[in-house]
């Protein structure tokens, strides 16, 4: 149960930490950056809990555990997003912390949701990172496990009550490489470097499997991959030190904080936080302003319409290309950024595919699979092309090629039941492409964020029977999701997220008896 002092306590500190970003920078397409978590992240909540007592100042700086501003400023004022920061040093994943009768992640995101009966920006980029002081309340390694287990179900309780308050853009944190940090090398270490190495990759792994399992694209931070980075080339960071702290444990500070990686023995420095701050930005799609669009295709004359926005209006791009009666694909061919048509000829097998959106000859031709399978596409190895893949109706069986030409299947394996339509997207946004399928009797959706065999990553229903399926990312935030077309009316239902539920956009694009295709027709927008 939620301590009611401590929810007086947090929103009267949200209140105090509740930022505009004022420097110029890219105008994101998020609506704000709301950010839940411990001492990586607070801006200054513990410092006003406690009256100006913890961190102290000096050395800490202004209640950041670290020598200047941390990584959620920096990203709030280049991306020029305001911030709310409800984060709270030392907090654990629960109700607890580390420094006493202080938040945890759960007061955090009780207090948050409590305070909003109406719900939450839909539009807001909501980060949770929390986990490591979990690790650092253990006492010895015999209770790692049991552990491990509860931070992981604390996390996904925190990103459910978001989904719940109508969350829509989540990102969560996953934990460094403990083994690499100064921590690490103390004698009272939870355990030797290389131990906290493979215990900061499991409870990464068991923290993607029980994201996985919430049925929402929620996104990994890639913290752990990012020391591992910076410890092997500090240099290319701008550090000449990532293994050392600056900060002395007798409150001495090194000549040049600046060129070291850690402030303590745990926390970054102010340059670490911009580093990570730009990382950050790269993972939450905040740089990726590729946003699809529908278009159709008439089976009849073989005329594309690629529209400019999922809105109702004349299309931007309308041309014949191929054949009547084949069947259309969409695609980034050539790896500009811009994805084109292609088409299918199941009678022969043949895939055509063109790098421009106009009539003109075909850039690519080739013949792949067998006759009446249907085709598909996406970037499988995450080159940043999209090539083909075939599937087979009659056994549910996909064969998956990593370039456009002749030659045999490099992925292949059976997914869920044979006879239904296959669908394709990067479904957790972790930039390659995965497969789907759609029962147009059940309207069941059904998504995998591996091309392999096994349990589907997703499942919901979405719109009425007998409609068509079409995925993108119509929000511009990196995740592809579900869209039906009823061709008896011309209508598109698109939906951001991979829950069932009401449309998220309508529109009734072009006449009435075509097929639905949907990509980035313009390349990524440009700030």
């Amino acid at each position: 149960m939620l301590n009611t002092r401590l929810l007086k306590l947090a929103r009267g500190i949200v209140l105090a930490t509740t930022f505009t970003a004022a420097a110029p920078g890219l105008t994101s397409d998020y609506s704000g950056l709301i950010v839940f978590g411990d001492s990586m992240s607070d801006t200054g909540n513990l410092l006003a809990l406690t009256g100006g007592v913890n961190p102290a100042d000096p050395p800490y700086w202004q209640g950041r555990y670290s020598n200047g501003n941390v990584w959620p400023e920096f990203m709030s004022a280049a991306d020029n997003l305001p911030l709310q920061n409800f984060a709270f040093g030392s907090a654990l994943t629960g109700y607890d912390n580390l420094d006493g009768p202080y938040p945890g992640l759960l007061t955090e995101i009780d207090a948050y949701v409590a305070a909003r009966p109406g719900g939450t920006d839909p539009g807001a980029l909501h980060v949770i990172w929390a986990g490591a002081n979990d690790f650092f309340a253990l006492r010895n390694a015999s209770g790692v496990d049991a552990g491990m287990n509860e931070a992981v179900t604390n996390i996904a309780t925190a990103v459910q009550a978001l989904v719940r308050l109508g969350a829509r853009h989540i990102l969560v944190g996953d934990l460094p490489d403990l083994g690499l940090i100064p921590y690490a090398d103390r004698p009272n270490a939870l355990a030797p470097p290389a131990l906290l190495t493979a215990g900061s990759a499991e409870f990464n792994r068991r923290l993607a499997l029980s994201l996985s399992n919430t049925g929402f694209p929620v996104r990994l931070m890639g913290i752990f991959d990012l020391t591992q980075r910076v410890a092997a080339d500090p240099a290319a960071y701008g550090f000449s030190n990532a293994e050392d702290r600056c900060l002395s444990p007798r409150g001495v500070v090194c000549s040049n904080p600046d060129a070291y990686l850690y402030w303590d023995d745990r926390h970054p420095t102010t340059a670490g936080h911009r580093v990570l701050a730009s990382h950050v930005e790269s993972i939450s799609g905040t740089l990726n302003r590729r946003r699809s669009t529908p278009g159709l295709f008439n089976p009849y004359t073989a005329l594309f319409r690629l529209y400019s926005a999922s809105a109702d209006g004349p299309p931007a791009l309308a041309f014949r290309y191929g054949q009547a009666g084949w069947v259309p694909l969409t695609g980034d061919w050539n790896g500009d950024g811009i994805d084109t048509v292609g088409l299918f000829n199941a009678t022969t097998a043949r895939f055509f595919l063109r790098n421009e959106n106009s009539t003109g000859p075909t850039s690519l031709a080739f013949t792949y699979g067998q006759a009446n399978w249907v085709p598909v596409s996406g970037d499988w190895n995450g080159d940043g092309t999209d090539t083909i893949g075939l599937y087979n109706p009659s056994s549910g069986r996909f064969f998956l090629r990593n370039s456009n030409s002749t030659g045999p299947t490099e992925i292949t394996f059976v997914f869920d039941e044979p006879g239904l339509i296959p669908v394709t997207g990067d479904w957790d946004g972790d930039g390659t492409d995965s497969i789907g399928i759609y029962d147009p009797n059940t309207t069941r959706f059904a998504l995998r964020n591996s091309n392999s065999a096994g349990p589907a990553s997703y499942v919901f229903f979405f719109g009425e029977p007998g409609r068509t399926p079409v995925m993108g990312d119509w929000d511009r935030n990196g995740t592809d999701t579900a869209g039906i077309y009823d061709p008896a009316t011309g209508q598109f239902l698109l939906r951001n997220i991979h829950f069932g539920g009401l449309a998220d956009e309508t529109a009734r694009l072009g006449p009435p008896g075509q097929l639905p295709i949907a990509g980035d027709w313009d390349g990524p927008d440009l700030p």
